[in-house]
This record gives C-alpha cells, structure tokens and sequence, in this order.
C-alpha cells in the first residue's frame, strides 16, 4: 500500500513511538510547539490521520501526484495554506477541503498556534480496486469525484454544515479492535457524501489573500500584542503599514477567525489570567499591563470570561508565582 511518509515531511522532528497492524503513532516536536500523528490503514489506498498540532508551522511534503486526492477536515483552530501563486486561504472549524496533489501548497500554518484536525489521504488507482472489492453503490466513483470536485488545481471547501460535524464525530465508544472497521464506515460514508449530485454546486468561495497582505496583517497582531497596554485604533494601523482599513479588517478575519477588537479583548483577558497566576503584580497593575486604566472595567471584562473576579482567579490557582517566566501566546 502507497502511504504519506511522514519522516519525509517533518525530518528529524518526527518520532514514531507506536506501531500496531493498521497504526502508527507520531510524535513532533521542534523550535515552534509539538505535535501528534495517528495514522490508519483504513484500505489499500486509502489512510486516515488525526493530527494534533500545538505548534505555529507545518512542513509540506513535495509529492506532485494528480492520482492522489486529500481531505482536510478542521475540527478545531485554524488552518492556513499558501499556493503556488503565493494566495492564502483558512480553514475555519468545521470546514472541509478537498484537493488534489497537482494542488501545490508552498507552506502551511495554524495561526491560532494550535489545531485539531482529520485527513484522508486516498490514493485512486490503488483505492479504486479496494472500493470495488466490498462490492459498494457504484454512487462511489472515485476518478469521477477527483474531476467533478478538484477543478482546474483549485481547493474545493465546503464550509461547516450538519453532515459534515456528523460523518466526523465519534457518538459512542469503539473498541480498539474495530478502529479499522470504525473508520472503513466512516469513510465511505464521508465519500457517499461527496458523491452526492448536487456537492460540487455547494463549493464555499472564500477570499484568497496575497502575500503582502497576510504579512502586513501578521505583522500588525505581531504590533497590537507587543504594545496591547496602549488602546491602538485600526485607522492608525491601516496608516502606518499601508493597508486599507477594511482590508485590514477583512484579512484579519479572515486568517484569526475573528475581529481585531474581539481578538486582543480575549489575549488581553488571557495574557492577564497568566501573570495573576505567575506574578506578583498587584491586580491594578496587571490591570494597566493589558490596556485597562479603569480598574472596574477590567475585572468586570476579566469575569465575564472566565466567570471569576481577578481575585478570586488567582485565589483558585493556589500556585506560588513565578517571577520572571516567559508569556506563551498559544
């Protein structure tokens, strides 16, 4: 069976710390965060992937195959990929992607800094004659599906819908030994889905954005959150790194999942949770340090995400603070 060698994509990053007949577990680990693969023999032809990445950059692999279909599912975080003709597109939570390896990535990120996903790799020629095998709806035509839904090099989406959340989540417990079985079902399901008559016309348009246009609005949260004491106005920013506003807003949105003002409230709440909990900063300084000269407004903000008054907070933690410990944005 042809699979994805992983060792080719991360390197020496990449360690295989288990094995059984249809598994192999994987384990990451390098400059940016860690990382875990499990990986299924689900046919001949056809693996299945649970990736679990706390870590900023992905690696590529430079297979260009156009007999090699693979989907991506983001279950949580978020999932950015830039082509060949250096435009970007996200995956949000609950999205599906299908492409094609003639569908050359040139990088891949998680914005969020972590992400929680499924993919399934299918290699046509050799999945084609597993498919035939189990003696299935002819519905399932694989090289019909490659040029009805990878159209012209192009990553066909779908955004988060029902069916989708339902072919993904797991509603009961399966035993180690029925994985194979388990996610056979789920797979074909997945691919009886896709089959549908109508799927190809539901394909989500989503913004491609530019390099520049990444790498200004990149550098931008890089800004607000250095300096997220000062209240910055997107008007300034837009000015200062030569952005439009609304592009600005658009792309944000487009690569954090979500506004700049919603954004920097839930990092300031986050980044404040930390140092109440590994710092001897009085509440009222840790107040300032995250952009809040009203006191009141902070703990009132600080509550109504965590459902604790700052005090109380860093009552609950019952750790002795640490002084000069680095900030993890993740």
């Amino acid at each position: 069976m042809q699979t994805i060698q992983w060792q080719n994509v991360f390197g020496s990053d990449l360690k295989a710390i288990k094995q059984h007949r249809y598994c192999t577990e994987y384990h990451i680990e390098n400059h940016s965060g860690t990382g875990k693969l499990i990986q299924y023999e689900v046919l001949p032809g056809i693996q299945l992937t649970y990736n679990l990445f706390k870590l900023d950059i992905r690696p590529n692999n430079n297979i260009t195959n156009i007999n090699i279909i693979e989907i991506n599912h983001c279950m949580e975080g978020r999932y950015e990929c830039e082509f060949k003709k250096n435009d970007y597109i996200y995956l949000n939570e609950g999205d599906l992607s299908i492409s094609n390896f003639s569908c050359k990535k040139i990088s891949s990120n998680f914005p969020l800094g972590y992400f929680k996903g499924i993919s399934i790799i299918i290699y046509l020629d050799e999945a084609v004659i597993s498919i035939k095998k189990m003696k299935l709806p002819d519905s399932i035509d694989l090289y019909k599906l490659m040029k009805k839904l990878c159209v012209k090099g192009h990553c066909f989406i779908l955004r988060a819908r029902n069916e989708i959340k339902h072919i993904f989540s797991q509603p009961y417990p399966v035993k180690e030994e029925l994985y194979r079985t388990y996610h056979q079902i789920k797979v074909i399901e997945l691919l009886l889905f896709l089959s549908s008559n109508n799927i190809s016309e539901q394909n989500q348009e989503r913004p491609y954005y530019s390099r520049k246009q990444v790498t200004i609005t990149k550098q931008i949260r890089d800004h607000l959150i250095t300096h997220m004491n000062k209240r910055i106005t997107i008007e300034e920013m837009s000015k200062k790194y030569g952005i439009g506003a609304t592009t600005l807003k658009s792309c944000f949105k487009g690569i954090y999942g979500t506004t700049i003002g919603n954004y920097m409230h839930y990092h300031r709440i986050k980044t404040a949770a930390f140092m109440l909990q590994n710092s001897y900063d009085s509440i009222a300084v840790i107040a300032a340090k995250v952009g809040y000269e009203n006191q009141s407004k902070f703990a009132a903000a600080f509550k109504k995400i965590t459902g604790m008054c700052p005090s109380e907070y860093r009552k609950s933690k019952h750790k002795q603070p640490v002084v000069h410990k680095k900030v993890s944005f993740i």
